[in-house]
């Protein structure tokens, strides 16, 4: 019994974290008045803090080997890629569409780097998965290819590929190092690159973020910090493949934001691609396939 309450308990937390991850268009939308690098800098400053907080007060930063420096570095500089191009397509996409292309692309980024890096073999159940997820970006790119949307798609997608790239070869650390160690240094070097980049490019640095705007903005923080502990947490007592199917709720709440919110009428095309993740980890679950993605 104990057992199947810790089930039930993973399952509620990872989908509290599709509902944060879900939230992310929202607040993309409601601080679009404020510029990217600026806002997410800003950002994962407050968060920086309040893990180093936690992490110095239960001890969980130790020195890092020399021999792991380089898989820091290839986590760290991908992470720098996995906020500023998925909020820029939040902002001109529909939620769901948006969520999808990231899914999509995560997946099929996920199983290359598997099978080039981590020598995973390629069975017929990962082809058709990799199929389908393929199919369902060359619908969301026939339906918006003739508009004004290609770079929004494009940051998308990107983003897709930086996250497989930071959660795959964050195999290589997390056995070493606590969690909160490695988001940590993950939210650092994003606040200092877009620090950076925010002065350089000659961003307006518009205090009524937090003086203004500090309800959306805290909760967007929040959310980040929320989504992130809740799927550490849930992964620990549910299988990776339910984990999974779990985690693509993400979708659904972002076209249900986009709904209800912003009156977004997704289309059929839309709605076949988004429903396709559904089926990729339908064969992965029920006909033996490994589930690579690791949160």
């Amino acid at each position: 019994m104990k057992n199947k309450f810790k089930t039930y308990e993973g399952n509620i937390l990872i989908l509290l974290s599709a509902l944060m991850f879900g939230s992310y268009g929202v607040f993309s939308k409601y601080l679009s008045n404020y510029d990217l690098f600026y806002q997410t800098y800003v950002k994962c400053i407050l968060i920086v803090l309040l893990l180093a907080v936690i992490g110095i007060t239960k001890k969980q930063y130790t020195q890092i080997a020399r021999e792991d420096f380089k898989w820091f570095a290839i986590v760290l500089t991908s992470t720098c890629f996995t906020i500023v191009p998925i909020m820029y397509a939040f902002r001109y996409l529909e939620l769901g569409t948006a969520s999808f292309l990231f899914y999509a692309s995560y997946t099929i980024f996920t199983y290359l780097f598997g099978i080039s890096f981590f020598k995973e073999k390629l069975t017929y159940v990962k082809v058709i998965s990799f199929v389908l997820a393929l199919i369902g970006l060359i619908l969301i790119f026939s339906l918006k290819l003739s508009g004004l949307l290609v770079f929004p798609i494009l940051g998308a997608i990107f983003n897709g590929l930086m996250s497989s790239a930071e959660t795959t070869f964050s195999k290589k650390i997390s056995g070493k190092y606590s969690n909160i160690q490695i988001v940590t240094l993950v939210y650092l070097a994003i606040a200092i690159t877009h620090l950076i980049i925010s002065f350089v490019i000659g961003e307006h640095q518009d205090i009524s973020l937090i003086t203004v705007s500090w309800l959306p903005f805290i909760l967007y923080t929040l959310a980040s910090i929320i989504g992130f502990a809740a799927v550490v947490a849930g992964y620990k007592y549910v299988d990776p493949s339910i984990g999974a199917i779990l985690g693509l709720m993400e979708i659904v709440f972002s076209v249900l934001f986009g709904f209800i919110l912003f009156s977004e009428n997704p289309d059929i095309k839309t709605l076949i691609a988004a429903g396709l993740p559904s089926a990729v980890d339908y064969f992965k679950t029920n006909r033996g396939g490994k589930n690579y993605q690791t949160s």
